[in-house]
């Protein structure tokens, strides 16, 4: 075994689930970023654990045929991108096989994998972004985190978003530079802008920006709204917002300029989304989604299906004209809130929103045709499980994004009588790791 700092040739022979190029050394797995199967290079071990070591490319010495320059020059630094380093056929290739592979290693599960749906443009596809602000030794750093840390990566274009949040984003550097916002400093907390989140709706383009400054001060309110809104008349509002966690939104809002909304619409339904509002990143592919959604369930009209974690109610709306009744289940206030409000803005009748943990509710509803299921990372919980397989429910449709959980859970299923018909893998983060499927299960006429 080589030791530490050392540096030796290697040919990598797999790919991890996050995409790290897999070499062993005398049997000692090693785990490095930004390699391919089959390429060869010099590596350095940067750390030692029992099972496993991780390093970094030093120099490739022979190519992999699937390999591309990334077009971002942040790739190296910025750490959001994992995969730019493939060329996307490569990619959606990796994401199929790696659904295929963690199914039945993990979940004993042999099913039709059918290959990774796609985009047609895999870059600038994101609608939000939340970028970083510090401040160390008098200079101004605008940008996201780098890979494991708190440090911010000054970005200056990022690919996976519209051209024009990055062009916001350096003019609220360049305002912060001219002193206009004060910027928090991570070493030496001062109570300044920390944060900024960018929405963009896909259909209409307007724009929401939220301001996030770590303590309650007061803006130059005028000066920012007159330099942002007269470069970019597409903001619709500017929001102020404080907080002093690391992340996520503080309870204390004010609108400082214009609307709290901008307009948007997925699968024929329109919304309107404010500052806080739950919703796909990928407008794009969350359209995708919803037909595949609809495909699988292979309705006749006459269904009455559960959505269950069902956020705002993306799927049952879309599926709402299609279907007697639909029942969505989702235990955030606000989310439930806001699909009432898209259920009455698009004129639906036949929606019902219980707001529940889905493990509680699922046992005291009807039994119906169709349950459709789209759990956070952590999947279904193990009593949800348990009341579906009582419940006795002929199909399922299982939309996740996790496919670690997705194999543990359709294990339970399988073995309480469902059938795994077929899974689908999505590719709603392209340049990413990052797995969407859905998955279409059936009741066992046995059970």
């Amino acid at each position: 075994m080589s030791k530490p700092k050392e540096i030796i040739e290697v040919t990598f022979e797999d790919l991890t689930h996050d995409a790290r190029g897999v070499c062993k050394i005398d049997g000692y797995p090693v785990f490095v970023k930004h390699a391919l199967k089959g390429e060869k290079a010099l590596i350095e071990i940067t750390k030692k654990y029992k099972s496993y070591g991780l390093g970094r490319l030093i120099r490739l010495k022979e190519l992999s045929p699937f390999r591309k320059d990334p077009i971002c020059e942040h790739f190296a630094t910025c750490g959001g991108c994992n995969l730019m380093h493939m060329d996307y056929q490569t990619q959606l290739d990796f994401k199929t096989f790696k659904t295929q592979s963690t199914l039945k290693k993990l979940g004993s599960i042999e099913t039709e994998i059918t290959p990774t749906i796609g985009m047609q443009n895999p870059l600038y596809y994101r609608n939000k972004a939340t970028f970083h602000f510090d401040q160390l030794d008098g200079k101004i750093y605008a940008g996201y985190y780098r890979e494991g840390t708190h440090r911010v990566v000054d970005i200056h274009r990022c690919h996976t978003l519209p051209k024009i949040f990055s062009e916001i984003l350096l003019e609220l550097k360049s305002i912060a530079e001219e002193g206009i916002v004060d910027v928090h400093a991570l070493a030496t907390p001062n109570g300044g802008l920390k944060r900024a989140i960018i929405r963009q709706s896909l259909s209409s383009k307007e724009i929401l920006i939220t301001l996030i400054t770590h303590q309650k001060q007061s803006l130059k309110v005028n000066r920012i709204n007159e330099r942002l809104t007269k470069k970019f008349p597409l903001i619709m509002g500017i929001i102020h917002n404080v907080n002093s966690k690391a992340f996520g939104l503080g309870a204390k809002s004010d609108l400082i300029y214009g609307v709290d909304q901008i307009k948007e619409t997925i699968g024929g339904m329109h919304y309107s989304i404010n500052h806080r509002s739950f919703f796909q990143v990928n407008a794009i592919q969350a359209e995708t989604m919803l037909e595949e959604i609809a495909r699988k369930a292979d309705l006749t009209g006459d269904e009455t299906i559960i959505d269950a974690y069902a956020g705002v109610g993306h799927i049952g709306l879309s599926l709402a004209s299609r279907v007697q009744r639909v029942i969505a289940i989702e235990t955030v206030k606000k989310a439930v809130q806001e699909g009432l409000k898209a259920a009455r803005y698009n004129h639906i009748d036949n929606i019902e929103f219980v707001e529940a943990d889905a493990k509680d509710a699922i046992r005291e509803l009807p039994s119906v045709d169709l349950l459709i299921v789209d759990p956070p990372r952590k999947g279904l919980h193990g009593e949800f499980i348990k009341s579906v397989l009582e419940k006795n429910i002929p199909k399922m449709i299982y939309v996740s994004c996790n496919v670690a959980t997705l194999a543990r859970d359709l294990n339970l299923l399988q073995a309480g009588g469902y059938v795994v018909e077929e899974t689908t893998p999505l590719d709603m983060f392209p340049q990413t790791s990052h797995i969407e499927s859905i998955t279409r299960l059936t009741r066992s006429v046995s059970h």
